[in-house]
């Protein structure tokens, strides 16, 4: 028995035995939808591992010289990504 109802973003699966969060309504290929999660997660992750510490550098650098509004603004796009 297979019941399939919407969320916001994704389609949840209900099975007799286990429950599957897909993005697609039909649940035939779940490995190549879990590796699609998997890379989005990644690129994600991979967004705020490099724009933060580089938003964090220039406030820090920007505030040492004297740019206190240039601090300020890199400073708010750090926070961004938070």
């Amino acid at each position: 028995m297979n019941k399939v109802f919407k969320t916001k973003n994704e389609y949840c699966h209900i099975f007799n035995d286990k429950l599957v969060i897909t993005t697609s309504p039909e649940s035939f290929d779940l490995i190549a939808d879990y590796s699609k999660t998997i890379n989005n997660m990644f690129k994600t992750l991979m967004v705020f591992f490099i724009f933060i510490p580089i938003f964090a550098s220039l406030s820090a650098v920007f505030y040492n010289i004297d740019k206190i509004g240039l601090a300020v603004y890199s400073c708010i796009y750090d926070y961004l990504f938070i």
